[in-house]
């Protein structure tokens, strides 16, 4: 089922709306000079996905939305030096103190390593306002991505990619 795309600057998080809003030719254009824009999937009050793409400087991120409109899941890649490929960066992993609730719990947060299967794991306690850190192994292998073309975005849109 093909969703709504909207486009935009920027997404504002903290009043939940377009920040400076496009037009899709706009948008492509954006995308084809390689320039700073977002792709707000689902609805342009409460998404299901944003993403934010800026291929000048091999960078795009997702952001994956619950049905509470929380923002639980947050996807970064960089772009391989030398290369057309993007790697998982970083991934933002969020949990909430009730279903309904909007105050974090705790976060886990993954570093990746762009050129072994090292991850540095952060995670936040943040009702004991505590953090804990290891280093776990992530097969690279299975993270990498080429750069979305304009308007298809299905690739990017896998939570579980981790």
């Amino acid at each position: 089922m093909k969703k709504d795309i909207f486009y935009c600057e920027q997404w504002s998080y903290g009043y939940k709306r377009l920040h400076k809003p496009f037009s899709e030719k706009q948008a492509e254009e954006k995308h084809l000079k390689g320039e700073l824009y977002t792709a707000v999937i689902g609805s342009a009050t409460q998404p299901e996905y944003v993403i934010t793409l800026r291929e000048e400087v091999g960078f795009f991120s997702v952001n994956f939305f619950d049905k509470f409109g929380r923002d639980y899941l947050t996807h970064q890649f960089r772009k391989y030096s030398n290369s057309n490929y993007y790697f998982l960066s970083t991934a933002v992993w969020r949990d909430y103190i009730t279903l309904e609730s909007h105050d974090l719990a705790e976060g886990y947060t993954y570093f990746f390593n762009e050129n072994t299967d090292d991850c540095y794991v952060l995670k936040q306690d943040f009702i004991n306002n505590e953090r804990y850190e290891k280093t776990e192994l992530y097969p690279q292998k299975d993270k990498v991505i080429l750069f979305p073309k304009f308007g298809e975005y299905d690739l990017v849109l896998n939570p579980d990619i981790i």
